[in-house]
């Protein structure tokens, strides 16, 4: 009696269940590397929209509050601050893999109470191994950002 019950149950053999566990595996694995290309995509899209509203922010606070605001990137600590008067409004630490292209003339400059900056130009940065670029034009503290290419 006891064979017959152990025939007639049916189950999968140890082949049969490393073979789903290896094709399950494939799938996990194939999955994870396109979502952390996306994190890595999105990452680079909110620094670059942090940056863009931390130097309007800047630009707004000195035509609002009738004071010259500068921006400074910190070399030694990866960092960018917004202030006035020695005040700190704004310091933002930036992960290891976004950094600024070292001895350039923008790395500070002025927003003045007339909505100007003190001076123009480039001001590149890297996030990994895209280039980017902010490029303030001449009058008002106009500025964008585009990709280095």
């Amino acid at each position: 009696m006891n064979g017959k019950n152990f025939q007639a149950q049916k189950g999968f053999t140890l082949i049969e269940a490393l073979l789903v566990l290896t094709i399950f595996m494939l799938i996990i694995t194939t999955l994870s590397t396109g979502f952390f290309s996306l994190n890595e995509s999105m990452e680079e899209k909110h620094f670059i929209k942090m940056l863009e509203r931390d130097l309007l922010f800047g630009h707004t606070y000195a035509i609002t509050n009738n004071q010259i605001v500068m921006f400074l990137y910190r070399f030694e600590e990866n960092a960018y601050l917004l202030s006035v008067n020695q005040r700190v409004l704004i310091k933002r630490q930036l992960p290891e893999h976004i950094s600024f292209l070292p001895g350039q003339e923008m790395n500070y400059f002025y927003f003045l109470p007339t909505g100007n900056i003190n001076k123009f130009g480039t001001l590149t940065f890297y996030i990994r191994n895209h280039a980017y670029q902010a490029i303030f034009s001449i009058g008002k503290g106009r500025f964008r950002i585009v990709q280095a290419g």
